[in-house]
């Protein structure tokens, strides 16, 4: 049967050089004498007090790369501490991210459609649903995918479903570390698209703003969506292509109640979403084997 929804495409896209590349949000080192002189920092304003210059520290901290990563916290760390994530500062990327990557937008008026999935960490609940509060405070419609990943948050760009996808992950790393990954149908951002995310997030701290995240519990829930099990249903029918040795153009040797009786699979858990396809291929029949089971 063919991929619903556009999931699955053939190949991936190349990102386009940077001189066709959308424009994104410009970082504050970039600013003209101009913009420094219309909003002179005061010494006595908020990016002066300690709370405000620990945060941007923090900040600063959390980005590996391309990604967002740190030690989940509930509350704002004290100076000093590791890069630290909190459900606060969650919100805060989401807002940032909502408006640096408005221009991808094609929702309703223009809104992005953003797509959050989530690995199976206890804090990925809480810092995905802050996430999405932000981003629908930036403008955006945000939905949640629950549990996914991460290569399905990026097919959910590719085939059309979303603008942005955020992953809330970390990977291999230990349980109480936690992040976040954001894609586009490009791919994931680049380190400098990336920092005019994390950017938005400076200039909300320093300029008050970032207070604006305090009531983010209040705010609805995002709506959930079952595009994991549409992904799923795909990539089940390519792996029984590909056992079949098929084209998908013609009939198919398959047993379709067990089209992978006789293989067999190692599934690295390594901290990620393999439950979500155990259960299946133990349902299509195959063998598996699992390693790094024991992660959370």
């Amino acid at each position: 049967p063919p991929s619903p929804r556009g999931f699955g495409a053939a190949a991936r896209p190349c990102r386009p050089p940077a001189s066709s590349r959308t424009p994104w949000l410009p970082l504050r080192s970039a600013a003209t004498s101009a913009d420094t002189a219309a909003s002179p920092a005061s010494p006595a304003g908020p990016a002066s007090d300690p709370h405000t210059r620990a945060a941007v520290a923090n900040l600063a901290s959390v980005v590996n790369g391309s990604d967002i990563r740190g030690t989940y916290a509930r509350d704002a760390p004290p100076p000093g501490s590791p890069p630290t994530l909190t459900p606060h500062l969650a919100y805060l990327l989401g807002r940032s991210a909502a408006r640096a990557l408005s221009s991808r937008g094609s929702g309703a008026g223009g809104a992005v459609r953003a797509v959050l999935g989530r690995d199976p960490r206890p804090s990925g609940q809480e810092l995905a649903r802050a996430c999405a509060a932000g981003l629908a405070a930036g403008g955006a419609e945000a939905s949640d995918a629950g549990l996914a990943s991460t290569p399905a948050v990026f097919d959910f760009c590719l085939g059309g479903l979303a603008d942005v996808g955020v992953m809330c992950t970390a990977s291999h790393l230990p349980i109480e570390k936690n992040g976040f990954k954001i894609f586009t149908a490009s791919g994931i951002l680049t380190a400098e698209e990336l920092a005019a995310v994390v950017d938005g997030v400076r200039v909300m701290y320093e300029d008050g703003s970032a207070s604006a995240a305090d009531g983010w519990e209040g705010e609805p829930a995002a709506p959930s969506v079952g595009y994991m099990e549409d992904y799923i249903f795909s990539l089940e029918n390519k792996i029984m292509i590909e056992v079949a040795k098929c084209s998908g153009d013609e009939e198919c040797d398959v047993n379709f109640m067990a089209p992978l009786e006789g293989i067999k699979v190692v599934v690295n858990a390594g901290g990620g979403e393999r439950g979500l396809l155990r259960g299946k291929a133990q349902r299509d029949g195959c063998r598996h084997q699992g390693i790094n089971r024991n992660r959370f």
